[in-house]
């Protein structure tokens, strides 16, 4: 065998290898990070032998890692600038940069293992004693088991945190230096790893209001979004007060808007056809209820049943469902709005998103002032649209209030917008006292006629706040002509009754 031939086959050998191995190519492992120079002994610490054993080998993590956490640490700190910069790892120039920057590497990736790992180890032997006796203490805490209900397996929420936690742990470094070994303040770190989750707690929520206002554009389903994307929704939602205000709201407001969906009386509801099985507790029939209050034998039963949607139910045949057109929400942008009425009008714009999403209805977002042409986001039911819904959420107009957009402009683009025909609901919320023209009352009364559109009206009447307000005698030429249904409310929120009422569409 030839010396060229031995080196054709030794090729084809390794070609076969990497073909039937992939991973054990490092250019297969890009994701994983280059390797910048060959492993030797020296990278290998080991401690002083006991009776003639094997040397211990120190682990450079606490926990036990993966090769994709391990990075995931390295690309948390590369992304958080603020975090490199209490590391004092911003720059590398000396090795002791170096070896500094590789430790806030290492304590970030810990920290994103013990909130991401769905099981997760104390590695043998860990070098720096300090940063396991933190993280001991901080995954002993109640709060900390709380908070990983919300980040096991899910990468943003689990980054978030790891910046709050790493944060802490920085701050504590330096106020009681770095000598491995130091077992830290007396007492442990239990408070200052509690004061580091609080944080961590107050972002997980705003993300978890984020993803669910925008995280399935209405329909809480998360999944429809990635990972850069989420990131990219938070940060803006982040960086605008507004936003941030809109989204904590839009959460109780859904959470409302559910309720009253449950609750709701359904008209075409025409008869009971029989008996199915559900995991609504509200439908669940009262015989089956009654076991909740028998023996424990009986009660787990019960609760067994509901769990699995095995309780029994009344069945009902109906026809509501068929022909739903649009639902359309007209929000006032006028100065006197600024502030929280013009957030909570916005979280319950959401809520009413929310439903027609859930009953695949066509929504269109209005906002409009006085004396300008209004903004317009209509959406499918099989849309998705952050951007401009983020867009639609942060606009605000200032100005005074005119019934223009409205009961004017509306009507005018209904072809143009799109919107398919059907039941309609329109919910106006205003805090404006407007008097509708009499061409106007009666030209819009028609269009409403003409396409099965029902108005409902929230206009806020809070004494010395905006135009709603008007006395005892106030609202004789208000909204009344042009509305199925007026509401006047002191404040709008998720308490206010007329709310509820708006939330049944």
């Amino acid at each position: 065998m030839t010396d060229n031939f031995k080196e054709k086959l030794t090729g084809l050998a390794s070609q076969l290898d990497r073909s039937l191995n992939p991973l054990n190519s490092q250019e297969e492992l890009g994701f994983l990070g280059k390797v910048d120079r060959q492993v030797t002994e020296s990278d290998l610490e080991f401690g002083p032998t006991i009776d003639g054993d094997e040397p211990v080998v120190y682990s450079d993590t606490v926990l036990k890692h993966d090769l994709w956490s391990k990075n995931r640490g390295k690309e948390i700190l590369e992304d958080t600038p603020a975090l490199r910069d209490i590391y004092k790892c911003e720059s590398i120039k000396t090795d002791e940069d170096k070896e500094r920057r590789r430790q806030a590497e290492l304590s970030t990736a810990d920290f994103f293992e013990s909130l991401f790992g769905l099981n997760t180890e104390f590695a043998e032997n860990p070098h720096d004693a300090k940063r396991q006796q933190y993280m001991h203490d901080l995954m002993e805490t109640e709060e900390f088991q709380q908070l990983r209900n919300d980040t096991v397996l899910d990468e943003y929420s689990s980054s978030l945190a790891t910046v709050r936690v790493s944060e802490q742990w920085a701050k504590i470094q330096e106020e009681h230096g770095e000598e491995p070994g130091d077992p830290g303040p007396e007492g442990g770190f239990g408070k200052s790893a509690k004061d580091a989750l609080d944080n961590a707690k107050e972002d997980i929520q705003d993300l978890k209001d984020a993803q669910r206002t925008l995280g399935g554009m209405g329909s809480g389903d998360t999944s429809r979004l990635g990972v850069k994307e989420i990131e990219r929704v938070y940060k803006r939602i982040k960086n605008s007060k507004q936003l941030a205000l809109i989204c904590r709201l839009a959460g109780r407001y859904q959470n409302l808007a559910a309720s009253s969906q449950r609750t709701k009386t359904l008209d075409g509801c025409e008869d009971v056809i029989g008996v199915t099985r559900t995991g609504d507790i509200s439908q669940v029939l009262p015989q089956e209820i009654a076991f909740l209050g028998e023996d424990d034998l009986l009660e787990l039963e019960c609760l067994r049943r509901i769990s699995e949607s095995q309780a029994f139910a009344r069945e009902h045949i109906g026809y509501e469902e068929q022909g739903k057109g649009p639902i359309v929400v007209v929000v006032d942008e006028s100065g006197s709005m600024y502030g929280d009425p013009i957030a909570n009008a916005k979280a319950l714009a959401l809520a009413l998103y929310w439903i027609a999403k859930n009953q695949n209805r066509w929504c269109c977002m209005v906002g409009f002032s006085g004396g300008r042409e209004g903004t317009y986001l209509p959406i499918a039911p099989d849309a998705n649209k952050p951007d401009d819904l983020l867009d639609w959420l942060d606009h605000f107009y200032g100005g005074g209030t005119a019934c223009d957009v409205p009961l004017r402009e509306l009507p005018a683009r209904w072809e143009e917008l799109g919107c398919p025909a059907g039941k309609t609901d329109i919910i106006l919320i205003t805090d404006a006292y407007i008097k509708v023209p009499t061409e106007v009352e009666q030209s819009f009364n028609d269009w409403k006629a003409t396409n099965e559109v029902k108005m409902t009206t929230l206009v806020l009447s809070q004494k010395d706040h905006g135009y709603g307000y008007r006395g005892e005698n106030g609202y004789r030429d208000s909204l009344n002509a042009v509305s199925n249904k007026v509401h006047h409310i002191e404040n709008l929120t998720v308490e206010t009754e007329a709310v509820h009422d708006v939330l049944k569409v």
